[in-house]
């Protein structure tokens, strides 16, 4: 992972395509030190991973009552780089988390990614080679790994069909 800039972007995140087209809320987004969103974070080892995980599964419910949402949970990146141990613990609340938020049946689309797997070691940037992908919305190639340039498109395909669904 690149390592987020400490100020705040010159152009503004809500006008990036992606969510000028989708109208996306976006929640902790690790572009800037701190997070940007609705809900934000210093990347550092303040947060502990329990606030942040919980912090954003409420975020994205409230956001997805209205709206489709982009989110980020970054405790893997900030705490596995120089606390590996922690993994365990980090996965099990993430399960948790996200146990609770795909058993709700008023959200019916989601995403799940990382577009790079765990850290390896002490140096940002040092991960294993292959993230995650679960989602409502199939990937391309079935046999294939979804490439990070191929999320924004799924992530679209997911809110045009909700849309048509809702006949908007």
């Amino acid at each position: 992972m690149m390592e987020p800039v400490k100020e705040v972007p010159s152009i503004d995140p809500t006008q990036a395509p992606l969510v000028k087209l989708t109208r996306a809320s976006l929640i902790n987004i690790p572009i800037t030190d701190p997070t940007y969103g609705k809900y934000s974070i210093k990347m550092n080892q303040e947060v502990d991973p329990t606030t942040e995980i919980n912090n954003v599964i409420s975020s994205v419910i409230a956001e997805a009552q209205t709206k489709p949402v982009i989110a980020s949970i970054n405790a893997l990146d900030r705490f596995l780089h120089l606390k590996p141990q922690m993994k365990c613990e980090i996965y099990n609340q993430l399960d948790r988390a996200l146990r609770n938020l795909i058993l709700r049946n008023d959200i019916t689309h989601m995403i799940l990614f990382s577009p790079y797997g765990n850290p390896q070691g002490p140096e940002e940037g040092n991960h294993s080679d292959y993230g995650v992908y679960i989602a409502t919305v199939t990937r391309p190639r079935h046999e294939d790994t979804v490439k990070i340039h191929e999320i924004g498109y799924l992530f679209n395909q997911a809110v045009e069909d909700i849309m048509a669904s809702q006949g908007l």
